[in-house]
């Protein structure tokens, strides 16, 4: 199929956005207008036109320090990657949960001492 093509031009993407892609939190409709973004630096988001956008909206996702990856964090997540990328939570236990629950546990106030790890926003309600 076309997914496997390395590039994709701008129209290209817009019609298969438009075809296949649902939007969140209001009307498909409105989505057909929004950025097509390509990159991003820092606090900055860049769409296929280079057009730069300073990204107000990080608030709603975790985004809120810009996306630039420190190396650190990207060797970090490379390592976890490649020894265990996933274990569902109600399977087992990983030692990179354990250690993350008690750095949380050291770091918050008074008896806050337990932590739930969820795989998706339904789990964490």
């Amino acid at each position: 199929g076309a997914h496997w093509d390395e590039h994709w031009s701008k129209e290209k993407l817009q019609a298969h956005s438009d075809q296949h892609v649902m939007a969140t939190w209001g009307p498909g409709s409105a989505f057909r207008s929004a950025p097509l973004f390509t990159r991003s630096e820092g606090p900055y988001l860049f769409d296929v036109d280079g057009n730069k956008f300073l990204d107000w909206t990080s608030q709603a996702i975790c985004t809120n320090l810009g996306y630039s990856v420190p190396d650190t964090v990207l060797e970090a997540v490379m390592k976890q990657m490649k020894t265990l990328p996933m274990v569902y939570g109600g399977l087992g236990n990983t030692e990179i949960r354990v250690r993350l629950a008690a750095l949380l546990s050291e770091l918050l106030p008074g008896d806050l001492s337990g932590f739930l790890f969820p795989s998706g926003g339904s789990e964490a309600n």
